[in-house]
Parts: C-alpha cells; sequence; structure tokens
C-alpha cells in the first residue's frame, strides 16, 4: 500500500570571459518513497494510483465479506459484481503503473548505490506481480463461472502454485515496507527527528498490514491499510526534506573533487 523518473538533456552555458559562468538551476533530488513521487514530490496521477490502489482492495474485501456471509438480496449481488470488476480494473491500472515505477526506481537506485532504494523498488515490482496474479485470477475466475473459460483460464483460476506465488509477492512487499520502515526510525531516533520517526512508522504499519491482508484479508484491516497510506500520502506530501539536505550535500561535495 506506489518514483517516476524524468531525465532531461540539459545543454553547456559558456559564460563571457568578462562575467562570471551563470549557475544551473540544479533539478530536484529524487527522493525514495513508496508513495509514487516525481522529483521527490507526489505528482496527482501518483496519488490518484494510490487511491485506486487502496480502494480496490477494499471493494475486493467488502465483495469477499458478503459473499462469506450469503445474506443477499439481488440488487445488492449485482453492487457485489459491480464492485468486484472496479477492483480488478483498479488493481490492474495500478499495479502496471507500480510496475513501470518500480523498474525506473530500481534503475535509479542501482545507479545510485542506494540500497534502502533498491529495496523499496523490489517492493513496488513485488507488489506490481502480486497485482499482475491478483487480476489474472479474478478475470479467469469470472470466465470460469460464465463458462467461458479456456484451459489457461481454468489453469490459473484453479492454480495453488500461482496463488502462493501472489500471495508470497504480496508477503514480500510488505516486508520491504518493514525494512524502508525500521531504516526510517533508526535514522529518525539519529537525528531525534520526529518526522522521519513518524513515516517509519507508517511505513512499518503498512508493511504489517500488507503481510496480514496477505495472509488473512478482512475489511478491518483493508480500511487500516488504506488510511495509513493516506495519512502517509498527505503527511509527506513534499517529500522526505532531510534526505534532500543529504542529496544536496553530497552534490556539493561532488563538485569539489
Amino acid at each position: 500500500m506506489i518514483t517516476s523518473n524524468i531525465s532531461n538533456n540539459t545543454g553547456f552555458y559558456i559564460a563571457p570571459k568578462a562575467l562570471p559562468p551563470k549557475k544551473e538551476k540544479e533539478a530536484p533530488v529524487n527522493v525514495s518513497s513508496d508513495s509514487v513521487e516525481i522529483q521527490g514530490k507526489s505528482s496527482l496521477k501518483d496519488k490518484i494510483m494510490d487511491v485506486i490502489y487502496v480502494g480496490a482492495d477494499i471493494a475486493r474485501e467488502i465483495v469477499a465479506g458478503g459473499k462469506i456471509k450469503d445474506k443477499l438480496v439481488h440488487g445488492a449481488k449485482f453492487t457485489l459484481t459491480g464492485l468486484s470488476k472496479a477492483a480488478t480494473i483498479g488493481t490492474g491500472i495500478a499495479g502496471g503503473y507500480i510496475a513501470i515505477k518500480g523498474a525506473m526506481d530500481m534503475k535509479e537506485a542501482v545507479k545510485d548505490k542506494d540500497k534502502i532504494g533498491m529495496v523499496e523498488a523490489a517492493g513496488e515490482l513485488a507488489l506490481a506481480g502480486n497485482a499482475g496474479i491478483q487480476v489474472a485470477t479474478e478475470v479467469s475466475l469470472a470466465a470460469t463461472a460464465a463458462g467461458t473459460a479456456g484451459p489457461i483460464a481454468s489453469f490459473i483460476a484453479s492454480s495453488p502454485v500461482l496463488a502462493a506465488v501472489g500471495t508470497g509477492l504480496g508477503v514480500a512487499y510488505g516486508a520491504t515496507e518493514i525494512i524502508s520502515g525500521v531504516s526510517s526510525i533508526r535514522d529518525g531516533i539519529r537525528e531525534k527527528d520526529k518526522k522521519e520517526i513518524l513515516a517509519g512508522v507508517l511505513d512499518t504499519a503498512i508493511g504489517l498490514g500488507a503481510i496480514g491482508l496477505c495472509a488473512t484479508g478482512g475489511l478491518p484491516l483493508a480500511i487500516g491499510l488504506g488510511a495509513a497510506y493516506i495519512i502517509r500520502m498527505i503527511a509527506f506530501d513534499q517529500g522526505d526534506e532531510k534526505k534532500e539536505r543529504v542529496e544536496e550535500i553530497k552534490r556539493n561535495k561532488m563538485k569539489h573533487l
């Protein structure tokens, strides 16, 4: 419970001899975060994808709860069917976006030798994989129920191995959130940065919630996980300022090498 990196080609400025060199405006720093970010700040598209993914999880748990209770009238069944389709579509859209984001984040983290960034990018890719399996399974189950499933769809709908892989990827995502969260808590305590500690607590809570949702499911857990996502998205909308300052120091050191 979503960092697009946009690279720009920059030309060289040659200043006249009589004038001091013109200082190039530095691009904002890319900051590792679980909410999709562009140049250290969450874009509107990123926030939308976060909300879609969280909303799909909640809708899916509402549908699951309704089926388990089996106390539905025809109108309620129709509503749950619509929610189920919306959850599948939402997960597919957000999952595809997260996959692209995760690949870009991993490339950037490897380039910068950012270990925590690599962990977070791996988590994004795991989440995207989980979403892909979730969508494939739900589409296959719908086709099977409608009697239109082919052999591949029938295999996907009933494969315990595929279900286990999907669960494993979801748990892996949760684990990366916990690793990132613990790292932030440790850094926050060392730097006496309450905001960093809060970010770490939210990351850890999201990680535990994601693992719990994969293991047991449940509407309260999905709502709690969604709330943690939204709080993190709102509270840390401007990115991690402390990390930006660290990156600024690193850039300045590189200039003097």
